[in-house]
């Protein structure tokens, strides 16, 4: 599915233009209407040895999708049983449920009117081959030379070469393990260059929650007319960061990585996995403990990373299993992994996923 930034206008209480056009938004439609939005995962990563951090919840509306809620509150008890990760999962909520701040509190009062459905179509939305545009949204004040707390230290040159150029990138790992069937390539439009537009951070931004400044960073963006896939916001270091080093949306478009790991191919790579649809790869009780795969956290944690793909399970997910095996069917082995026996033979098997 291609997207405009003009339809990823998001919703923010702590940023007054934001805020203003919510309230508008709501005196107009009334208390008793209903809105309908789609429910994303998103889930966190840390580094190694770390305890995983628990998912986050937001929900783009349906007739708007510029709009974007926050959920909080029982959202675990709430959506019980629901396959949350699909990325399918609606919910009706009457905007007398809604915060002020444009957020979906989920609590004993408000719990009752909102209703569940699903849009069975979106499981069929994400795609894993062909071209993707990706836009790198750097949310950075440039021009502070104070304590630099405000800026982005990669300028938009130096992302460009991090993400789309030569050598270990979100661009070459995916072309690379998928045998040449997705290619993410620079985004277009106004203001982008070569993929990369810059952006201001609200005035005092550390300390701030990453969900604000990034929705902040939307806002900015809702007048330009900009084609994109994917968004990877690149923001300052010293945000609140839930407890994650970096962010992706279950079968969604955004990811979040905070500057420091903003050119490393681990948190590029693993964080669009998010958006392809696949969760953490573990090995035992570890949840990221899988060696062989960019969705574990094992991949050094610098600019140059690692060549690895990615495990059997998750190339049978994104659909280049058949492709690896082919190629290598006669000497038994999948290149980019640990070499397979095929009759399961020997007492070293473990499972990873």
């Amino acid at each position: 599915m291609q997207l405009t930034v003009s339809f990823l206008f998001a919703v923010c209480g702590t940023v007054p233009r934001v805020a203003a056009d919510y309230q508008a938004r709501r005196r107009q439609q009334g208390a008793d209407e209903v809105i309908q939005c789609n429910v994303k995962e998103i889930h966190g990563m840390v580094l190694p040895g770390q305890v995983e951090v628990p998912a986050k919840y937001i929900c783009h509306d349906v007739e708007e999708p510029g709009y974007t809620y926050r959920l909080s509150g029982g959202v675990g008890s709430f959506f019980e049983g629901e396959d949350m990760a699909s990325g399918n999962v609606q919910i009706n909520v009457p905007h007398s449920a809604i915060n002020s701040d444009g957020n979906i509190s989920i609590d004993d009062r408000t719990a009752s009117p909102i209703t569940i459905s699903y849009d069975r179509r979106r499981l069929s939305s994400v795609s894993t081959t062909g071209k993707k545009k990706v836009l790198v949204v750097r949310v950075s004040d440039d021009d502070d030379w104070s304590n630099g707390e405000r800026k982005v230290e990669p300028d938009e040159l130096q992302m460009y070469s991090d993400v789309f150029g030569d050598g270990n990138n979100l661009k070459n790992v995916y072309k690379r393990c998928s045998g040449n069937r997705l290619r993410f390539v620079p985004a277009t439009g106004d203001r982008v260059n070569r993929g990369v537009i810059t952006v201001d951070p609200p005035e005092i931004v550390c300390n701030m929650n990453m969900d604000v400044v990034s929705n902040y960073a939307r806002a900015q963006l809702a007048d330009l007319n900009i084609d994109t896939e994917h968004i990877m916001f690149v923001m300052p270091d010293c945000l609140d960061w839930d407890g994650g080093m970096a962010w992706g949306e279950m079968n969604g478009y955004s990811t979040w990585i905070p500057t420091s790991y903003a050119s490393t191919p681990m948190a590029q790579v693993h964080e669009m996995g998010h958006n392809l649809g696949l969760g953490h790869s573990g090995d035992g009780k570890d949840d990221y403990g899988d060696k062989t795969c960019y969705m574990g956290n094992k991949v050094p944690w610098d600019d140059v990373g690692a060549k690895m793909c990615f495990n059997a399970g998750k190339l049978w997910a994104l659909g280049w299993y058949v492709l690896k095996i082919s190629r290598n069917l006669q000497t038994r082995k999948i290149w980019g992994f640990r070499e397979v026996d095929w009759n399961c033979r020997g007492s070293d098997q473990r499972e990873i996923y």
